[in-house]
C-alpha cells in the first residue's frame, strides 16, 4: 500500500498519515517510510544513531515532526523546541530490552520462575512481620543474605518432599520490602487491638476485678520517657497478662496527667475506670503516689524488698556500703584490664535498677572476698529468692506476699554468733520490712472504701461488712445471704485443717474446695489474678530496649507500641 501525505496538506493533519503507516507496519502489509540517519545540526545525543528522521516529501531539507526507532520500528513524535528527554528514554530502555534478551539463558526456557499469586505474597508478609515483632527483629533482616538463604533451603527442602512438582519460586521474590513488612505491623496490630477488645467484653462479663500496673522507662539513646500500662486478670483458672500500650510519655510527668494518661488508654480498651474494679500495681514513684491517693494502690512487693536491702546494705550501715564499693571497684578493674577470662566464672557488675545485682556481684567475688560470707547468708537464699518468685506474672504471686514477710523476719533475728556489721544489717533490714512493706490484708478492704458496686463508685465514707465484700464478687443475691447468715466462711475455713500438695495449683486448689467455700472461693479466685510485684512492666521495658536499639532509634512510638502489642500474641495466634 502506497500513501503518499505532505506536511503542506492542511485538509488532512499529517499525524493521520504517520497513523495509517504504523497499521500497516502492526498487520505485516508491505509499506515504505522516507526517512533519513541525518540528525538535527543542533542536537549532539548519543541515543541518535538509534533513531529515524522522517523526511517531508516536498523537500529534502525538510523534516516531519515524528521519528522511527530502529530497535523497535515505533513512530514517536519529536520537534526540536519540545526537547529530546521522551524520546532518548525510549531508545535507552529499547537497548536494555535487546541486550537482556542476549543474555538469556537456556535455563530460562527449560525451567521457569514460579509465578507467586497476590495472596501469598500478603501470606508471606503477614509472616513477617509476625516474625519481626514476636522476635523483636529489624524490619530490613528480611532482606538480609542469611535470611533469605534459610528460606531458600527450607523452600528447597520443602520441594524436594512435596507432591507438588511445581517450578521452584526464590527466597528473593518472595520476601517482601521492609517498607511493606513495617506497614503491615501496623496493620497487623490494628487487627489484634479489635480482636483483644471483643475478647476483653467477653471476659468482663465474668471478672471483677482487674490489676492494672504501670511504670516509666527512659531510652538513653534519645531521653524519652515511655510509660507502659499492663492488665492482669484470672481467666479459667490461671492468671492472664496482657500489654495495653506502651508509648512515648509527651508533657510534664506529674501525678495528675500519668493517672489521666492511664485512665485514657484504658478507656480506649472499653475498659471504664470509674465503674470497673481495679487495683493499680506500682512502684514507689512519688508521681504514682501522688497520682493514686484516690484509688486502690498497691506497690510492689519486689520494689519494696530492694529499698529495705538498698537502705540497710547502703549508707545506714557505712561497713557494708564500702564494701559494696570497692567489690565494684574490683569488677571493673577485672572488666578493664580482661583479666575475667582467666577466672572460673566471670565477676559481675552491680546496678542499681537490677533487682538482685548487689548479690550477684557479691557472690560472683565470694571466693575472693571471706568477709562477706555471713552476708550472703542472709541474701543468697532468702531476698533472691523472694523476689524471683514475687515478680512472677504467669502464676499467682499474691498469697506469697505474707509468708515471704514472715520468712524475712525471721531470717533477720539476731543470733549471738553474728558479728556487730551483721547484727547492724539485721536490725536495720528488720525496720525497713516494717516501715517499706505495705501488709496485701488490707487491699481487701481497701476495694470496697475506694471501689463501688456495679453502678459506680461507693462513698468513702461508707462502712463495707465483710457479707458486702462477699456479695459482690461471689455472684451471691441478697436472698441467699439472708438465710446463710449463720453459716461464715471465712471463719469455717480459719478454723479448718486442710492439706495442700506441694505442687498443686493454688487456684487449682481453690477451685477443689469451691464446694465447701463458694463465696471465699470466687473472690479469691479475681485477687489472685492480681500480681504481687511490677515484674510485667519490668519486662516490657527490657522488651522496649531490645526493639529500640542504637541503630533502630529513628522507630516511632507508634510502630513501637505495635510490636510491643504483638508479642502479647506470640504464643497464641
Amino acid at each position: 500500500m502506497l500513501v503518499i501525505h505532505g506536511a503542506y496538506d492542511y485538509r488532512v493533519p499529517d499525524i493521520q498519515g504517520i497513523s495509517t503507516f504504523t497499521i500497516l507496519q502492526r498487520r505485516g502489509i508491505p509499506r515504505k517510510l522516507i526517512t533519513t540517519k541525518e540528525a538535527p545540526s543542533s542536537s549532539n545525543g548519543t541515543f541518535w544513531p538509534s533513531l529515524l528522521r522522517i523526511q517531508n516529501p516536498n523537500g529534502e531539507c525538510t523534516f516531519e515532526p515524528f521519528v522511527q526507532c530502529t530497535v523497535c520500528h515505533q513512530i514517536l513524535a519529536y520537534e526540536p523546541r519540545n526537547g529530546t528527554s521522551t524520546i532518548s528514554y525510549h531508545v535507552q530502555n529499547c537497548i536494555k530490552k535487546t541486550v537482556s534478551n542476549k543474555e538469556i539463558s537456556i535455563k530460562k526456557y527449560l525451567k521457569k520462575d514460579a509465578t507467586i499469586s497476590l495472596e501469598d505474597k500478603q501470606m508471606i508478609t503477614l509472616a513477617c512481620s509476625k516474625y519481626c515483632a514476636f522476635d523483636m527483629q529489624s524490619f530490613n533482616s528480611v532482606n538480609g543474605n542469611g535470611f533469605q538463604q534459610l528460606c531458600q533451603v527450607l523452600m528447597d527442602v520443602g520441594y524436594k518432599y512435596g507432591e507438588l512438582k511445581a517450578p521452584l519460586p526464590y527466597a528473593t521474590s518472595l520476601l517482601p520490602d521492609p517498607t511493606n513488612v513495617s506497614r503491615k505491623i501496623h496493620h497487623l496490630a490494628t487487627e489484634y487491638r479489635l480482636k483483644f477488645i471483643e475478647s476483653l467484653k467477653e471476659d468482663f462479663e465474668s471478672v471483677k476485678l482487674v490489676g492494672i500496673s504501670s511504670d516509666y522507662w527512659k531510652n538513653t539513646y534519645t531521653s524519652d520517657y515511655y510509660l507502659t500500662v499492663n492488665i492482669h486478670y484470672t481467666k479459667d483458672k490461671k492468671p492472664v497478662t496482657f500489654m495495653l500500650n506502651t508509648s512515648i510519655f509527651i508533657g510534664s510527668k506529674t501525678g495528675e496527667a500519668t493517672v489521666r494518661t492511664i485512665k485514657s488508654i484504658l478507656n480506649s480498651y472499653g475498659i471504664d475506670p470509674d465503674t470497673m474494679h481495679i487495683i493499680y500495681l506500682t512502684d514507689n514513684g512519688s508521681k504514682f503516689v501522688s497520682g493514686l491517693k484516690s484509688e486502690v494502690h498497691l506497690r510492689c512487693i519486689c520494689h519494696c524488698i530492694n529499698l529495705v536491702l538498698q537502705y540497710s546494705l547502703g549508707e545506714a550501715c557505712p561497713k557494708i556500703n564500702l564494701l559494696i564499693k570497692e567489690c565494684g571497684e574490683l569488677v571493673t578493674h577485672f572488666k578493664r584490664c580482661e583479666l575475667n577470662a582467666l577466672l572460673p566464672t566471670t565477676l559481675k557488675q552491680q546496678c542499681e535498677t537490677r533487682w538482685n545485682s548487689a548479690y550477684d556481684m557479691l557472690h560472683s567475688i565470694d571466693s575472693n572476698f571471706k568477709y562477706v560470707e555471713d552476708l550472703l547468708f542472709i541474701r543468697k537464699e532468702h531476698t533472691q529468692i523472694a523476689s524471683e518468685q514475687l515478680s512472677a506474672d504467669q502464676q499467682p504471686t499474691l498469697h506469697l506476699v505474707l509468708p515471704w514477710i514472715n520468712k524475712l523476719k525471721s531470717y533477720c533475728e539476731l543470733k549471738t554468733s553474728d558479728s556487730p556489721v551483721i547484727k547492724q544489717v539485721k536490725k536495720l533490714m528488720l525496720e525497713q520490712i516494717q516501715e517499706k512493706i505495705c501488709l496485701i490484708t488490707t487491699i481487701i478492704n481497701n476495694v470496697y472504701e475506694q471501689g463501688g458496686g456495679k453502678n459506680g463508685k461507693r462513698n468513702k465514707q461508707c462502712e463495707i461488712s465483710q457479707s458486702d465484700i462477699l456479695l459482690e464478687f461471689a455472684h451471691v443475691d441478697e436472698q441467699e445471704s439472708d438465710d446463710d447468715d449463720n453459716y461464715d466462711e471465712v471463719q469455717c475455713y480459719a478454723k479448718a485443717k486442710l492439706s495442700f500438695a506441694k505442687d498443686e495449683p493454688v487456684l487449682e486448689w481453690w477451685d477443689k474446695w469451691s464446694l465447701n467455700y463458694p463465696k471465699l472461693s470466687t473472690l479469691v479466685k479475681w485477687l489472685l489474678g492480681i500480681p504481687a510485684g511490677s515484674g510485667t512492666s519490668e519486662r516490657i521495658f527490657s522488651a522496649s530496649g531490645r526493639v529500640l536499639e542504637e541503630r533502630r532509634q529513628n522507630l516511632s512510638g507508634d510502630v513501637v507500641n505495635d510490636i510491643l502489642f504483638l508479642r502479647n500474641f506470640r504464643n497464641i495466634y
